[in-house]
């Protein structure tokens, strides 16, 4: 097996979960690194749900590359729609703006919001709401919580944003913020997640509320807990011995994605050789494949 043919089978399965979008996946979260522990915090302080009606709110996820970011967000977008009456999902994460200009892409954002907002409002309301982009964007995102509340008083909208705003947009965002508006981010540009630590507890106000939720580098045993997930899903490939787990799919996985990828990767490529088991050659093999696939690229 070449790297190529390798990376894309690994691109079929090594997807985020979405379980505000495809609930199947939300019984495939494992308890690993801080993300329980971050989940159940933010649970345990978005559990009032007269407080959307009353309050926007800005969550920005933050942690490095492949570390669950966007499963993080879409869990907790999960949560809403359980927790609330009526949620309209705008779901960007998997979008990523050209523009990098902060009002370029709040304006953006507001235009796709309104294009999925036409199938469940009148379209001169959607044309009046473009017409405020004319003006102020932030005015725009106020006047657009002013008109949801009027015509569909019990519905929260939650926007899922495209990945990596800067420090500068997620500020706008949250000034923007207004009851029934709910905006989830993700970062993991070092510095525009300091510059967001030090500038958007600024606009926590009554009215408003920003919450960080950070994923964390994984821990030891977490690499067992994957293997054992992924078996459950993932039937009819070899078995990973636990010495392989602990010797080899530990050492050399620094993130979620990455720790995913190898488990299902050696698994792949042990399957390709016949064996019922991984060895030690298949860990090798993998990680040259992904090097010289790297290379080539």
């Amino acid at each position: 097996m070449d790297a190529d043919t390798l990376d894309h089978l690994l691109k079929d399965r090594c997807y985020p979960l979405r379980p505000a979008i495809e609930t199947q996946d939300y019984d495939r979260y494992l308890p690993l690194d801080d993300i329980e522990n971050r989940f159940t915090y933010f649970v345990d302080t978005h559990k009032d749900k007269a407080r959307f009606h009353r309050s926007g709110h800005l969550v920005y996820v933050t942690g490095g590359s492949g570390s669950g970011k966007t499963s993080m967000i879409h869990r907790c977008a999960y949560h809403l729609k359980q927790l609330l009456d009526e949620v309209i999902l705008i779901d960007l994460s998997s979008q990523r703006w050209v523009e990098r200009d902060k009002e370029l892409r709040m304006r953006r954002t507001f235009r796709e919001i309104l294009g999925q907002l036409r199938r469940i409002v009148d379209v001169s309301v959607v044309s009046r709401l473009l017409s405020e982009l004319e003006g102020d964007v932030i005015q725009a995102f106020r006047e657009l919580s002013s008109t949801l509340a009027k015509l569909t008083p019990q519905r929260v909208l939650v926007v899922l944003l495209s990945p990596e705003p800067t420090a500068e947009e997620l500020a706008m965002f949250a000034a923007a913020t207004e009851p029934r508006l709910v905006f989830f981010a993700e970062l993991s540009d070092i510095e525009q997640i300091r510059r967001s630590q030090t500038e958007l507890p600024n606009y926590q106000s009554p009215q408003r509320s920003v919450v960080e939720l950070r994923v964390g580098r994984l821990k030891p045993g977490d690499g067992k807990l994957l293997v054992d997930g992924i078996a459950q899903y993932e039937q009819g490939l070899p078995t990973i011995p636990d010495d392989i787990v602990e010797k080899w799919i530990e050492r050399n996985a620094r993130s979620i994605l990455l720790l995913k990828r190898l488990t299902l990767g050696v698994r792949l490529l042990a399957r390709e050789r016949n064996a019922s088991t991984v060895g030690p050659e298949d860990v090798l093999e993998y990680l040259t494949l992904m090097l010289h696939g790297q290379e080539g690229r």
